[in-house]
């Protein structure tokens, strides 16, 4: 992601989502705090049903999942966790997603947001904001197995220059979503909004 002009209170978000462990730029760091902020904000939706606008800006959505206490959807979601993670010093760029979930392929846009870390270990694609089917831990990119992570199973499959997360559903692997990495700017996901 571009650099946002807001820096958000990292020792507010560690808090709140119940981390002290090392600020380190590793792997481990990225899985320990890619498992807690799922268990800690819970995907909700409740201010579109309400009427009310959700704001995306850094500010709005640190007020609301930070300091209110609330959760949010994706956008917000895996907005703030961009921001925790630029904050520590990783490299972050946001990605966009078609939703394939009980929905035909090619119908739809791209109304999902994800990140894409980069680690000398290589490229991981984190999501926090998937609803029920939230990643609980980071996946490698270029990993074509099938990856553990702490609710089961996941993969990213290649299909020409994009990538589906799959994960099993029923017993059969299903594909969650398809993005591609192109990076999102702020105002991408202000129109998907």
């Amino acid at each position: 992601m571009t650099d946002a002009p807001h820096t958000i209170d990292i020792g507010a978000y560690l808090a709140r989502i119940g981390y002290s462990g090392p600020r380190t730029v590793t792997l481990e760091t990225l899985r320990a705090l890619h498992a807690l902020h799922p268990a800690a904000i819970a995907f909700e939706n409740l201010d579109p049903l309400r009427g009310v606008r959700v704001h995306l800006d850094p500010v709005s959505v640190e007020k609301k999942l930070v300091g209110a206490g609330r959760g949010g959807y994706c956008f917000e979601q895996n907005g703030l966790f961009a921001l925790a993670l630029i904050a520590l010093g990783f490299t972050v760029t946001g990605l966009a997603a078609r939703v394939y979930v009980k929905t035909e392929p090619g119908k739809i846009r791209r109304s999902h947001m994800l990140v894409k870390v980069d680690l000398p270990e290589g490229v991981y694609i984190a999501d926090v904001g998937f609803g029920a089917w939230a990643l609980s831990g980071p996946l490698k990119l270029l990993d074509k197995g099938e990856q553990a992570t702490p609710h089961g199973p996941f993969r990213v499959a290649p299909v020409g220059d994009y990538f589906d997360v799959q994960t099993v559903v029923d017993g059969t692997w299903t594909t969650l979503y398809r993005f591609m990495l192109e990076e999102q700017l702020p105002a991408d996901y202000e129109v998907a909004n």
